[in-house]
């Protein structure tokens, strides 16, 4: 029975040894770095590695960057794998459809608060960032109207409509008007979602 129990026991310590010493992978907090070799004491590091059939890119110091773009300019996910044709700017984001108006808009952006007047259509788009918003307004090709402090993007005419994008004016609004998170997300967000919209 010793004979048995002492066998048994120096394979349980083999296969201990054997699934905790090995390359791969290792998390270290919430960062990743890759083991060349079963100790550990050589990594990965200073640029593109394929693993498992995924590109991956690794800084000096052998950490795995995810959820940025490389020096070199390329988008990894979160996951921190190369995604082609993707930006940071695309990864996090979301198409909403207003009418015949399409725009690009970050994930966290919601089309709330529809209302209709007569040939009217107001849409916010709340980005539940500290109360930042953007309208979008929908009205007859010949409407006129005036933003007060805000600022228009007429972005086309659709048949007789004409699609308006209205947003804070970062530049000439009193300061106590916005708060700062309406103004970082202006500021940040708001030039590529004009960029993106485009009509049918």
């Amino acid at each position: 029975m010793k004979k048995i129990a002492a066998t048994l026991a120096g394979i349980t310590l083999a296969l201990a040894t054997t699934f905790s010493s090995f390359a791969g992978w290792v998390q270290s907090g919430n960062r990743w770095w890759y083991s060349t070799n079963a100790n550990g004491t050589t990594w990965y590091s200073n640029g593109w590695q394929q693993i498992d059939g995924a590109w991956y890119y690794f800084d000096a110091n052998g950490w795995m960057l995810a959820d940025t773009t490389t020096p070199d300019g390329f988008y990894v996910n979160a996951s921190g794998a190369w995604v082609p044709n993707q930006t940071a700017q695309t990864a996090n984001t979301k198409e909403i459809v207003i009418g015949k108006l399409h725009m690009t808009v970050p994930s966290f952006t919601n089309a709330t608060n529809v209302e209709e007047y007569g040939e009217y259509k107001t849409v916010t788009l709340d980005s539940g960032k500290g109360g930042a918003k953007l309208f979008v307004i929908e009205a007859p090709v010949n409407a006129d109207g005036d933003a007060g402090v805000d600022m228009q993007k007429v972005v086309g005419i659709s048949g007789n409509k004409q699609y308006v994008i209205i947003y804070p004016d970062i530049k000439n609004t009193e300061p106590d008007y916005l708060t700062e998170e309406q103004r970082a997300f202006t500021k940040k967000y708001v030039p590529s979602i004009l960029a993106s919209a485009w009509l049918e």
